[in-house]
């Protein structure tokens, strides 16, 4: 008997990658502890939706597989913030507008055979992402502890003992030859 819900799902606290592929699931809704769960694959059932996934506690979940469900829009999947990898092939979706509220923005989407015509809104949250890395690695985030006198990236106040010494020593011989 295949599972038409993920409810009758158990509690699974060590697990980190699910494949629940064809099994007929119509229902996304889960109240199983899953809080290690980083990849799970619904492809080839029969979600309109994945509104119950998207409230469900999963704080580890990186990755999500929908191919071949007969979704009916994209606003659930933008629901799970946490989602850096998707798969919605052949879903019959085709505005990717609702993946633009990702951020930081998807890196990873694989949409094949679904008469997309506008990948605008997903390029455009991609180029705002990389906007937003490349202003950190500029210095735009300065570090509370030195004052702001320099980039978190350069600041060492937080690290103790033999590593601390160590970028110390390193600073010293670089500033007397």
């Amino acid at each position: 008997m295949q599972p038409s819900s993920l409810a009758t799902l158990p509690d699974l606290p060590a697990l980190t990658h699910l494949s629940l592929s064809d099994n007929a699931i119509a229902d996304a809704t889960t109240a199983a502890s899953l809080p290690l769960l980083e990849y799970l694959d619904l492809a080839g059932n029969q979600l309109a939706d994945v509104e119950g996934l998207a409230q469900a506690e999963l704080p580890a979940l990186t990755g999500l597989s929908l191919d071949r469900n007969p979704l009916v829009g994209l606003d659930s999947v933008a629901a799970i913030a946490t989602l850096e990898r998707l798969s919605i092939n052949d879903v019959g979706v085709v505005d990717l507008a609702p993946l633009a509220a990702f951020e930081p923005a998807l890196g990873w989407l694989a949409a094949r055979g679904n008469g997309i015509v506008d990948i605008a809104p997903v390029a455009d949250a991609r180029a705002r992402s990389r906007r937003q890395r490349d202003r950190r690695h500029l210095g735009a985030r300065r570090c509370d502890g030195c004052a702001g006198a320099r980039p978190v990236e350069q600041c060492d106040h937080r690290l103790r003992g033999p590593a601390r010494r160590g970028i110390r020593v390193l600073r010293d011989r670089h500033a007397h030859g």
